[in-house]
């Protein structure tokens, strides 16, 4: 080991940071060193936390996005209705897609086939081959609703009072299908959600959001455990919000 030759070569390694002092300076969990009060605990609370003489509430709202789905059955009246509802995890990054895919299904948002919606080019080139079939589908349907409609005869008119009696028979029996984009503020013990927004959507537009979803291959998002909090930004600011308290030490 080489000695110094200066004043200055002591004073460069004598400021050089230890471990320790690193770890103090950056520290990803500043309340890993916390106690769970005993009352607390056999609750089976996440708040309390007891460090360094002060009590610690902590927020332990994320934010949670999902697909949701929903089919019903009502059936005849008087009948027992069925219903069943699925929730499927996703990333911010595929709940905004669906936000935006919906918009342009309602003609808010101008389709625009140059402009990149996915950081992957494979996925982003799936993305856009189907919203360019919905725009010529919209395009093609817009172009019907123009024509004139012609009068229709007297037999057809008999037809179609048939097939209406057959398709009100048809829809009591037929189960109903709802796709969503939910929107949840909560955490995993919550008996009821701080925030939760629903917004419909489209089969298609679920269709592409479940396929987004398999395709990032997010191993927290592969099984619907619908309880993994994604390690977004704002995620991070609701784990470090927390309000603090001294310790009355007649109670300890």
């Amino acid at each position: 080991m080489k000695k110094c030759k200066c004043k200055k070569d002591r004073k460069c390694r004598s400021s050089k940071k230890t471990n320790k002092q690193k770890k103090s300076q950056c520290n990803p969990n500043p309340f890993a060193d916390a106690v769970i009060p005993p009352c607390a605990e056999y609750l089976e609370n996440e708040n309390v936390l007891v460090l360094d003489g002060e009590l610690i509430y902590r927020s332990v709202n994320k934010i949670y996005v999902f697909i949701t789905t929903s089919a019903s059955n009502n059936g005849p009246t008087g009948s027992l209705g069925e219903a069943l509802e699925t929730n499927v995890e996703i990333s911010i990054t595929t709940f905004i897609i669906g936000l935006f895919i919906n918009q342009v299904q309602m003609g808010i948002i101008e389709y625009d086939k140059t402009k990149p919606i996915h950081p992957d080019e494979k996925i982003d080139l799936l993305i856009h081959q189907c919203l360019q079939n919905i725009c010529e589908e919209n395009q093609s349907d817009s172009e019907m609703n123009e024509k004139p409609k012609e009068f229709e005869k007297d037999e057809m008119g008999d037809q179609s009072d048939k097939s209406e009696g057959a398709n009100d028979s048809q829809s009591e029996n037929a189960a109903e299908f709802n796709y969503k984009l939910t929107f949840v503020i909560s955490n995993g013990n919550a008996i009821a959600t701080f925030v939760k927004y629903q917004i419909n959507i489209t089969e298609l537009n679920y269709t592409i959001l479940l396929a987004l979803n398999r395709l990032e291959g997010d191993p927290g998002l592969y099984f619907p455990n619908n309880n993994y909090a994604t390690p977004i930004p704002v995620n991070f600011y609701l784990a470090g919000l927390n309000i603090k308290f001294p310790i009355d030490q007649k109670c300890f």
